[in-house]
C-alpha cells in the first residue's frame, strides 16, 4: 500500500485576511473571513515540487520522501463559474506541466462533466514512467487536482475506459471498476 503524507491544509473555497496590529508588546494577529468569490481565485492545480529543500507549499503530499512530491499551485488561468470548465482548464495545465516526471506523447481530455457534486473525466492515451511509484503519483496528482475544485465531493477519472485507480497497481485484486469514485474524504 502506498503512503501518502500531507504536509498541510488548503482551502480554495474562501480566502482569510489577515491583519497584523504592530508598534505594541500586544501585537495581535486577527483573521476574518472575506467574501471573495470563487471566480477571482485563478486555477490551481497539482505539480511536481522540485527537491531542494525540505520545504514546500501547504498542501503538499510527499509520495516517496526526497525524491516525489506534489506540491499544488496557483496558475495565471482565471477561474469561471463552471466547475466542469474550472476542471477541464486545470487538468489541461496540469498535463502540460513541464515538471511532470510521467510522459506520454498522446495523453487527451476528452471530456469533464460536473453533476451536483461528482465529476467525471474521461482521458485517452497514455501514461508512463519509470517504475509503478511515478504511475501512483500520476493517480494522485490527477486526483488531486480535481479535488482542488471545492464543489467536487466524488470523482470518477478513467484513462481509456479504465478507472485511474488501476495506474500502477501490482495486483488484481488492487483494481478498481471502471465507475468507481473517489470520495473528497479518500482522497484528503
Amino acid at each position: 500500500m502506498l503512503r501518502v503524507v500531507v504536509i498541510g491544509v488548503m482551502l480554495f473555497s474562501s480566502a482569510l485576511a489577515c491583519t497584523l496590529s504592530s508598534g505594541s508588546d500586544d501585537d495581535v494577529i486577527s483573521a476574518e473571513p472575506t467574501n471573495t468569490t470563487l471566480p477571482e481565485m485563478p486555477i490551481v492545480y497539482y505539480y511536481f515540487a522540485a527537491i531542494l529543500s525540505n520545504t514546500f507549499p501547504a498542501g503538499s503530499v510527499v509520495i516517496v520522501p526526497d525524491q516525489l512530491i506534489l506540491s499544488p499551485t496557483v496558475s495565471t488561468i482565471p477561474r469561471t463559474n463552471d466547475s466542469a470548465e474550472n476542471i477541464r482548464l486545470a487538468l489541461q495545465a496540469m498535463m502540460n506541466d513541464p515538471s511532470n516526471v510521467w510522459t506520454s506523447s498522446d495523453l487527451a481530455l476528452n471530456g469533464v462533466t460536473f453533476d451536483g457534486s461528482q465529476a467525471m473525466v474521461t482521458l485517452s492515451g497514455t501514461i508512463s514512467g519509470p517504475g509503478d511509484t511515478v504511475l501512483i503519483a500520476a493517480r494522485v496528482q490527477l486526483l488531486l487536482t480535481v479535488f482542488a475544485e471545492s464543489a467536487v465531493q466524488t470523482a470518477v477519472i478513467t484513462l481509456n475506459g479504465e478507472n485511474i485507480g488501476n495506474l500502477g497497481i501490482s495486483h488484481s485484486s488492487e483494481s478498481k471498476p471502471a465507475n468507481y469514485a473517489y470520495t473528497r474524504a479518500e482522497v484528503w
